[in-house]
């Protein structure tokens, strides 16, 4: 009885709304010119299970000039949560609000000038951090297509265009990036004082930035230490340069901090296709014997792992290194390594990258490696080659219709999707006239997307396909396996709560 009274209780709160602001850096490309700033979007889960989705106060930036475009609300949101991950999809048409305070242009152009805006988002919640990627078809009023990334989402390596610095033993060091300044290990006192990075106004060609590191070696107690930063953290522990108590390391379970409060690892969700880096590079002395800089990355489960190793490390998801960095008559650069797969069996949770100015330990002599625009790259091919629906194919369209479904249970299993692309996800949604199924389809970074809609007259929510469950509400059906929103007194309900189902009599 106990049992009963405690579920009913939580499906009590089905009626109450969650809400969560997440603020974060907003990265807004137009016509291929990227600009960030910082914004706050509001995520609330409805009663119906939906979520609300509203970007405040975005603002387009253009040469330095700022147009104030208003609050973007999005409501009816579909979400499907698996693996801890809640996925949100959807295509609207929607009016821009009226923004918050004053506009920096001194008007909110959304509701005054731009009337119904087509938008498209794709949006992963994990955790306390959303990630959300957002297309709003500007073309019949300004001719632009605004694609908004809201986050990291586990996808980019923060600071990896290394225009923000924070000071480390007195050394300048790259945000999310760490050298021998913040290094640890017994030889660290020696090693931590000595600069082996500067902030430098260098930079790559064609960029909008205004700044790249540069790393230079130095020698320490008469032997060449080569300059290093690393997403991870740097050890010195051993007097000579190829002793592996001197390498780079990654482990989630460190809770150690840098100077400027970011931790000693990059956390990943995904396995990139490539990584792409501007280098510009000499040597001070040129070393035929050893005349390479190098770039490697390796992805990782999130365990303890260093580069170079010390023993052998079944951890890694993939790796990518470029070892033969050649100076090309000290001009930039511009590297792409592929990343090679090692373990499918392994989920990836950490990536390791690190950059030095020579690929042998110790080797070299006072060089000088510039790097500017470090990427992660994913496939981005998202094309689909059919729709079916319990075997019944469609023809491919943004919306497509299906009549021949009445009374038929659907759930998400009943759809299938033929396609490359590296996520697909299927939700199915209620209404009067039927199930509406929403179906993504995107790159591993969501950076590309499609959304599709099928509407399905007449077919009712089967109990076979999974719940759109945050851990919040729960998911109530009759016995005849169909969704419902309320319970009739004096029935019998089925009650799914994380995959656990109770019949359940309302009283």
């Amino acid at each position: 009885m106990k049992k009963i009274i405690t579920l009913l209780a939580l499906i009590a709160n089905i009626a109450a709304a969650s809400a969560n602001d997440y603020t974060d850096s907003l990265e807004v490309e137009v016509n291929g010119v990227a600009t960030t700033q910082a914004a706050t979007i509001s995520l609330d889960r409805q009663a119906d299970g939906s979520y609300s989705f509203i970007l405040k106060n975005f603002i387009l930036e253009s040469e330095g000039q700022q147009m104030g475009v208003g609050t973007i609300e999005v409501n009816r949101v579909s979400g499907v949560t698996a693996n801890g991950v809640t996925t949100l999809l959807a295509r609207q048409d929607i009016t821009i609000k009226e923004g918050d305070g004053l506009s920096p242009s001194g008007i909110w152009i959304g509701p005054a000038m731009l009337g119904i805006v087509p938008v498209q988002l794709v949006a992963e919640q994990r955790g306390d951090k959303l990630y959300a990627v957002i297309d709003i078809d500007l073309k019949s009023s300004l001719d632009k297509v605004i694609k908004v990334t809201f986050g990291n989402g586990g996808y980019r390596i923060g600071n990896s265009d290394f225009e923000a610095f924070h000071q480390e033993n007195g050394i300048a060091e790259p945000n999310h990036w760490h050298s021998f300044a913040s290094s640890k290990g017994s030889l660290s006192a020696f090693v931590s004082k000595t600069p082996h990075t500067f902030v430098s106004d260098v930079t790559r060609p064609g960029t909008s930035g205004k700044s790249s590191v540069m790393l230079t070696s130095a020698k320490i107690f008469g032997i060449v230490a080569n300059g290093t930063i690393t997403t991870g953290r740097m050890n010195a522990g051993g007097f000579t340069a190829t002793d592996p108590a001197n390498h780079a390391e990654t482990d989630l379970g460190d809770t150690s901090t840098d100077s400027n409060g970011d931790p000693f690892y990059t956390m990943i969700n995904g396995v990139p296709d490539s990584l792409v880096v501007w280098v510009k590079f000499t040597q001070g002395t040129p070393n035929a014997e050893h005349p390479y800089a190098t770039v490697s990355a390796t992805v990782t489960d999130g365990t303890y792992y260093q580069e170079p190793h010390d023993k052998t490390y079944d951890n890694i998801v993939a790796t990518a290194a470029n070892r033969a960095i050649a100076t090309n008559g000290y001009q930039w650069q511009r590297i792409s390594v592929p990343f090679q797969r090692v373990s499918t069996s392994l989920d990836p949770k950490a990536v390791l990258v690190t950059l030095s100015t020579n690929a042998d330990p110790g080797q070299g002599s006072i060089d000088t490696l510039f790097v500017d625009d470090l990427s992660l790259v994913y496939k981005q091919d998202i094309g689909v080659k059919g729709i079916a629906v319990m075997g019944q194919e469609l023809s491919v369209a943004d919306t497509m219709t299906l009549n021949s479904v009445a009374s038929t249970l659907i759930s998400e299993d009943n759809i299938t999707v033929n396609t490359e692309a590296a996520k697909v996800v299927k939700t199915i949604e209620t209404t009067a006239e039927g199930i509406v199924a929403h179906i993504a389809v995107a790159s591993q970074d969501l950076k590309t997307f499609k959304l599709y809609h099928i509407i399905m007259r007449g077919a009712v929510a089967g109990i076979d396909g999974p719940t759109a469950d945050n851990g919040m509400t729960t998911a109530v059906y009759n016995l005849q396996g169909q969704r419902v929103d309320s319970m009739t007194p004096g029935k019998i309900y089925i009650v799914d709560r994380n995959g656990k189902r109770v019949k359940v009599l309302r009283k």
